[in-house]
């Protein structure tokens, strides 16, 4: 990136996320698997160790029903891609919390990761609502040791919040401008950009 890039599209702080965080891609990231993307940290430490991640605004143009065959929901819930890693593995992001899904991890206040598959199915055959309740994802993002502490010193995310109602029900550029929004003014301009470089 220019030295003029790099000013435009400057990260102002540096903070390591925690578990509950979103890290929120900069405008023209190179990397496509995470272009405009919004990612949930599900794991991650102050310290820059390990992490790992997921992608709640890729919204796939299939259902879960479509990819795991043994499944057959009412309503097919639509599937997210979760990051570039493990797409033989199956997410979930719910607000459905540990008592209606066994053994859910929380990750923020109202929001959960996982847990047992086969309450949520029962859930949603019980008549439970999907919509604003469960993302089902596949696939996650991770980061080894260290990698993720140097992709935020190159500025490649900024650590923001959101609303659980919006990480929920908002989906792809939405949800990414709705991140941005939420970070503090001197971002604004990331959301009048264009979605690729050179265009007006």
């Amino acid at each position: 990136m220019s030295h003029f890039s790099d000013r435009l599209f400057k990260i102002f702080t540096r903070e390591m996320p925690r578990p509950g965080s979103l890290l929120i891609a900069r405008p023209f990231l190179e990397d496509s698997n995470f272009t405009r993307s919004v990612v949930l940290m599900v794991d991650c430490d102050a310290e820059g160790g390990e992490a790992l991640g997921v992608i709640l605004n890729r919204l796939l143009d299939l259902g879960i029903n479509d990819a795991l065959k043994e499944v057959d929901l009412p309503g097919n819930p639509p599937l997210n891609l979760g990051g570039p890693v493990g797409h033989d593995r199956l997410v979930l992001v719910h607000t459905l919390g540990d008592d209606i899904i066994p053994d859910s991890i929380a990750v923020g206040e109202g929001l959960w990761v996982g847990g047992d598959f086969e309450a949520v199915k029962d859930y949603i055959r019980g008549g439970g609502e999907t919509e604003g309740c469960i993302k089902f994802t596949v696939g996650y993002a991770g980061w080894s040791e260290g990698q993720l502490r140097k992709e935020l010193d190159e500025g490649t995310w900024a650590v923001g919040h959101l609303p659980v109602e919006d990480l929920m029900l908002a989906d792809g550029p939405e949800m990414w401008k709705k991140a941005v929004g939420a970070l503090d003014a001197r971002y604004e301009l990331w959301k009048r950009l264009p979605l690729k470089a050179g265009l007006n």
